[in-house]
C-alpha cells in the first residue's frame, strides 16, 4: 500500500507543479502592457504643448516688432500702395477684397495704418501672455487678410509678400487649435471662470491627461481581474487534484 501510494503522490506533486506554471504563465501573458499608450500619449501631448507655448511667445514677440515698424516714416503710403497694386494684379476674389481694403485705407491711411499698428501691439502682448488666445488668432488672422502683418519687415516695400502672408494665416490658425494658451498662459487661470466667455480662450489641455489616467485605470483594473481569475482557476485545479488523490488513497486503502 506504501509503495502504490507514493508513486501516486509524487505524480500528484508533479502535475500540481505544471498547473501552477502554467497558470502564472497565462497570468504574465494576460497582463496588459501600460508601458506605453496612455503615458506616453500623456508625455507626447505635454511636450506638444509646450512647444505650441513657445511658438506663440515667439510670434508675440515678431508680432510687436512689426508693429514698431509700422511707426517708420513712408510705411504707410507704402501699404497704401501694396494694397492698390495687390488690387489690380491679384485674381478675381482677392482682387475684390483688396479693393475693399485699400478703399478704407484710402479715407484716412495714417488713421486705418495707425489702428492697424495698434491692434497689433494689442495682438503681440496677448500672444506672449497667453490672454484670450483664441480671440488673439482671430484679431491675427484679420490683420493678415487685410496685409497688415508683415507690413513693418520691408519698410521699402510697395507690394504685399503672399509668401509671408500665407505662413502667418497658418500660424495663427495653428495656434487656435493648439490651445496655445494652455497650460503656461493665462488663459489656465481665466478658462475655468470665464463661463460663456470661455470660448475666446484656449480650453483646458487637463482632458488630454485625464483621458489618458482614466485609461490606465482600466487597464490596470483590467489586469488585476484576470490575476483574480487565473488565482482561483490555479487554486481550483489544486484542489481537486488533492481531492482526487485523498479518494485514490483511501480506495488503496
Amino acid at each position: 500500500m506504501s509503495h502504490q501510494s507514493l508513486p501516486a503522490s509524487r505524480d500528484g506533486q508533479s502535475a500540481q507543479m505544471e498547473r501552477v506554471t502554467q497558470a502564472r504563465r497565462s497570468e504574465r501573458h494576460s497582463q496588459p502592457d501600460l508601458s506605453g499608450g496612455p503615458e506616453l500619449a500623456a508625455r507626447w501631448s505635454q511636450k506638444r504643448q509646450q512647444i505650441i507655448n513657445v511658438s506663440r511667445i515667439i510670434c508675440g514677440l515678431l508680432c510687436l516688432y512689426d508693429a514698431s515698424q509700422k511707426w517708420q516714416p513712408n510705411v504707410a503710403m507704402n501699404y497704401q500702395a501694396a494694397l492698390q497694386h495687390a488690387a489690380s494684379t491679384s485674381f478675381s476674389p482677392a482682387a475684390i477684397w483688396f479693393s475693399g481694403c485699400f478703399s478704407l485705407a484710402h479715407l484716412n491711411i495714417y488713421l486705418f495704418f495707425g489702428s492697424l499698428a495698434v491692434l497689433e501691439i494689442v495682438l503681440g502682448i496677448c500672444l506672449i501672455g497667453g490672454l484670450l488666445t483664441n480671440l488673439s488668432c482671430s484679431l491675427g488672422i484679420a490683420l493678415t487678410l487685410t496685409g497688415g502683418i508683415g507690413s513693418g519687415y520691408l519698410p521699402g516695400t510697395r507690394t504685399l509678400d503672399y509668401g509671408v502672408l500665407i505662413i502667418a494665416l497658418l500660424i495663427f490658425a495653428g495656434l487656435n487649435m493648439g490651445n496655445a494658451g494652455q497650460p503656461f498662459g493665462i488663459d489656465r487661470w481665466l478658462q475655468p471662470v470665464s463661463g460663456h466667455w470661455s470660448i475666446l480662450m484656449s480650453r483646458s489641455t487637463r482632458t488630454v491627461t485625464g483621458t489618458a489616467n482614466t485609461v490606465r485605470a482600466n487597464g490596470t483594473g483590467e489586469q488585476q481581474h484576470h490575476t483574480h481569475e487565473n488565482q482561483s482557476e490555479a487554486r481550483a485545479q489544486i484542489t481537486q487534484e488533492e481531492q482526487a488523490r485523498e479518494r485514490q488513497r483511501v480506495s488503496s486503502m
